[in-house]
C-alpha cells in the first residue's frame, strides 16, 4: 500500500492528505520473451560466452511462469552447478535438478537476507542438514552447531520461522505408536541459492 504523509503548519483535521489514501498496486507478472531477454542478458554478464542456450532460458521462463526471482534462481543454481562440475555451458539437467529442489520454495531470498544475522545463520546449519537430520524440530537443533546460541535459542529460532512461513512445518512419515507425529523442517525459500549467497557474504 502507498500513503500519503502530510508535514504541514497547519492542523491535521485541516490538511486533506491525512486521509486515508492507501491502495493496492499490482506489478504483472513478465512476459516469457521479456523474462528469457532478462536472463539471456544476465547470463551473459556473469557467465562465459554461449554458457546457456536460448531454449533453455526458455524453459526456465516458463516454468517461471512471469517471476523474475524464481528464473533468476534457478539461472544461479544451474550456473552453480556448472561450475562445481567445472563445465563452460548449462545442460537440461542442471535446470531440472535446481527446479526440483525449488519445488517448496516460496518465500523470496530478499526476505530471507532482511532476517536478522542470527535468525540467517540458524538457516544456513538448517540447509547444510540432510534430510534425516530435518525430521523434526528437535533433530535439527540437535544437528545445528552453533557455538554463540544455545540449544534452546536455536528451536525457538526454528519454531519462530516457521510462524512466519520462512520454512515449513511438515507431518513426518516416521510412525510413531504413540503421541503426535514429528514435524520435519523443510525450507520455502530457494536453499541452494541461499547457502551459496550467505557464504559468499561471509568471506567477502
Amino acid at each position: 500500500n502507498v500513503s500519503w504523509l502530510a508535514v504541514s503548519r497547519k492542523r491535521p483535521n485541516q490538511t486533506p492528505l491525512t486521509e486515508y489514501t492507501g491502495k493496492s498496486i499490482s506489478v504483472d507478472r513478465y512476459r516469457k520473451q521479456i523474462l528469457v531477454d532478462i536472463l539471456m542478458q544476465r547470463a551473459s554478464d556473469g557467465l562465459a560466452n554461449q554458457a546457456i542456450r536460448h531454449p533453455i532460458a526458455a524453459d526456465i521462463a516458463q516454468w517461471a511462469d512471469g517471476n523474475a526471482h524464481d528464473a533468476l534462481c534457478v539461472l544461479f543454481g544451474a550456473a552453480m552447478r556448472v561450475d562445481d562440475a567445472n563445465r563452460a555451458q548449462f545442460a537440461d539437467t542442471d535446470i531440472t535438478a535446481v527446479i526440483k529442489n525449488m519445488r517448496h520454495s516460496r518465500v523470496p531470498l530478499g526476505v530471507v537476507f532482511s532476517l536478522p544475522r542470527n535468525r540467517q545463520s540458524v538457516l544456513r546449519e538448517l540447509v547444510r542438514l540432510g534430510p534425516d537430520q530435518r525430521q523434526s524440530v528437535s533433530t535439527a537443533t540437535n544437528a545445528i552447531e552453533q557455538s554463540d546460541l544455545s540449544e534452546s535459542t536455536v528451536k525457538r529460532f526454528l519454531y519462530e520461522l516457521a510462524e512466519s512461513g520462512i520454512i515449513e512445518r511438515k507431518e513426518s512419515d516416521t510412525t510413531h505408536s504413540k503421541g503426535r507425529p514429528p514435524s520435519k523442517v523443510i525450507p520455502r525459500f530457494p536453499a541452494e541459492v541461499f547457502a551459496r549467497l550467505y557464504d559468499f557474504q561471509q568471506t567477502s
